[in-house]
């Protein structure tokens, strides 16, 4: 694995880029904080985008059924395999973490035909 941190400059192509990639996966969101400790705010849920608004100042992240939003990045950092994105984490002006864990979506077989 290879854990790089991003540039600034960076995170709006990055953000294009995941997602493309992302959509059909499932991600966790796990938010970490001295304040709040440890939570698990999303649970393999779908993702329909990821979008960086540099005029704003905040990470979007469109999921089935909620929209996680990020204010005031500082740090993203991208954990990859040769095969593609793993997980990545966001860090704000807070210093609390945003690490979202993606994971493919269940394959079932297809149901027998009778």
């Amino acid at each position: 694995m290879t854990i790089r941190r991003l540039e600034h400059w960076e995170w709006g192509r990055f953000c294009s880029f995941a997602s493309r990639y992302l959509i059909g996966k499932r991600a966790d969101i796990e938010t970490l904080s001295l304040e709040m400790g440890r939570r698990l705010s999303v649970n393999r849920v779908p993702i329909h985008g990821f979008y960086y608004d540099s005029n704003r100042d905040v990470i979007e992240i469109w999921l089935a059924d909620v929209l996680h939003r990020i204010h005031r990045p500082r740090e993203i950092y991208a954990d990859n395999l040769p095969h593609g994105l793993v997980n990545f984490t966001v860090i704000d002006a807070e210093g609390t973490r945003q690490i979202v864990m993606l994971h493919e979506p269940l394959m079932l077989a297809a149901p027998e035909r009778r």
